[in-house]
């Protein structure tokens, strides 16, 4: 059995039948392969979480957001971005079933990159007492104010490229916000 190489090609001769079988499925695995290598590196990553200062989208550092040694706040890095603005905001009655808000005097301003350091506690409406004489729908007869904490774990999941639709995450891992250093 000779392997030779000819240009870009690589070519095998004198071969019986039954192993250019085996040479030919060896080299359609591989082909089938590549896709998959290929995928780690174009892989689209989304967050899920109830707190609002986690990303919805990409990796979560501890760059982005950390919680405090106390645990009772949370530092966060806000990119520098462009936000709308108006001079002012008037509203327009022209359409009598619904005034429209129009910004007169609109720009937009470059907000400079900054590190917010924020409460990781917030207020929520705990219900005390129920009615449930309609057993489908309970409802709320009183209710306080109680202070919670924001949630410090998220869910990543990574999807392929062609998984516009987000239906079959190829990974789903649980993590938390990693302690600022």
């Amino acid at each position: 059995m000779e392997h030779g190489l000819s240009g870009k090609f690589i070519y095998v001769k004198h071969l019986d039948i039954k192993t250019k079988g085996v040479f030919m499925k060896l080299m359609i695995a591989m082909l089938m392969m590549l896709p998959t290598l290929a995928t780690a590196a174009t892989e689209i990553v989304y967050n899920s979480s109830s707190n609002p200062y986690i990303p919805a989208r990409g990796y979560v550092t501890a760059q982005q957001i950390c919680l405090n040694a106390n645990k009772d706040s949370f530092k966060i890095f806000v990119a520098q971005h462009t936000v709308e603005t108006c001079d002012s905001v008037k509203t327009d009655y022209s359409d009598s079933t619904r005034p429209k808000k129009v910004c007169v005097g609109r720009k937009m301003v470059t907000v400079p990159a900054t590190t917010k350091i924020v409460s990781a506690f917030t207020k929520k409406e705990v219900c005390q007492k129920w009615n449930r004489n309609d057993s489908a729908y309970p409802r709320c007869v009183s209710s306080v104010m109680k202070d919670t904490m924001y949630s410090t774990s998220y869910t990543q999941y990574k999807y392929e490229q062609a998984d516009w639709r987000r239906e079959r995450p190829v990974s789903s891992v649980n993590k938390y916000i990693e302690t600022c250093k």
